[in-house]
């Protein structure tokens, strides 16, 4: 099934069949065909002037760093390439090669509609893949060291006494857009950008529903009771740095509202023509393009106007 989600990286072939097999690895790492996709501290390699294509580094230039080359992990392959995610050396752009002065280091967030779906998902896949590993370097159980297992997608404690197994672990949240009569509700954050409106959204807790926590969330963030049977929309592997987004539609029992200010700057309700009118005057900025939350909003705006959000964004 092809996912619309632009993080899922449904289109990429996990190879589960050859990842037990630790004799052929050797030959992916140093196959021409293969790419390294670089992360250091949660950011990635782009070319220092417009961005618009990730870096990929091959073998025969990550050589110098066996280390890398040992511990990077299998993402799967696609358009004959294998694709290993790695986690820089303290030296990796001083010493790579003399095109370091035209690559940097850069947080992706906001610039990922440039790469396309592909490129963006693999990026995304490699920098919560090496977020992982990194937090499971020793064991949880004993404190040992670990060890890869299928290639990197598990990994087992050294300790032949424990023998513990990890997986990369994945945090669920959810999503929501809060409607009523027609109205949607968007609020904002301090960190965030000048002008920036999105859906509102919290990790699901232990011995919680999906549904239980999207009425708890909605209530302790802007204290707007919804009716307890909101409506799923669809599902998204947020990287940012391991959630799985799990979107809704909720309806409010009443336009009353009082925001947690440790969690919100500022939130309003929208017309949907309002909301329209304010994101073409750039008064309102709209969620990243990539992002589950503007998938909510333009199926809203879609319902409420028979617009195209994403053509309306395109043509400012």
């Amino acid at each position: 099934m092809k996912s619309s989600a632009f993080f899922s990286a449904s289109f990429l072939d996990r190879m589960e069949k050859v990842r037990k097999d630790n004799s052929a690895f050797s030959g992916f790492r140093k196959s021409d065909e293969t790419r390294y996709i670089i992360i250091d501290s949660g950011r990635h390699l782009v070319p220092e002037k417009n961005p618009e294509e990730p870096v990929y580094m091959n073998y025969s230039r990550l050589n110098k760093f066996p280390e890398m080359i040992d511990n990077s992990i299998l993402l799967g392959r696609y358009d004959g390439h294998y694709y290993f995610a790695t986690s820089a050396e303290t030296s990796f752009i001083e010493n790579i090669d003399e095109s370091a002065d035209n690559i940097k280091f850069r947080d992706i967030r906001w610039i990922l509609p440039k790469f396309g779906r592909i490129s963006g998902s693999l990026l995304t896949m490699a920098k919560s893949m090496v977020h992982w590993s990194n937090r499971t370097k020793f064991c949880g159980k004993c404190g040992s060291a670990t060890e890869y297992l299928n290639g990197g997608s598990s990994k087992k404690c050294k300790n032949p006494d424990c023998g513990e197994e990890f997986f990369p672990r994945i945090e669920p949240s959810i999503i929501v857009l809060v409607e009523h009569e027609g109205d949607a509700f968007l609020a904002r954050q301090v960190a965030w950008r000048e002008g920036f409106f999105s859906t509102l959204a919290g990790f699901v807790e232990t011995s919680e529903s999906l549904e239980e926590a999207v009425t708890r969330e909605v209530k302790e963030e802007s204290n707007i009771d919804v009716d307890e049977q909101p409506v799923y929309f669809g599902s998204d592997p947020w990287p940012f740095p391991a959630s799985l987004m799990l979107g809704f539609f909720a309806k409010a029992k009443s336009k009353d509202f009082k925001l947690d200010e440790n969690e919100l700057e500022t939130g309003r309700w929208f017309k949907p023509e309002e909301y329209l009118t304010l994101i073409k005057s750039g008064e309102v900025k709209p969620s990243l393009p990539v992002s589950i939350s503007f998938r909510l909003i333009s199926r809203w705006i879609k319902k409420e106007t028979g617009q195209n959000l994403g053509e309306i964004i395109e043509n400012l």
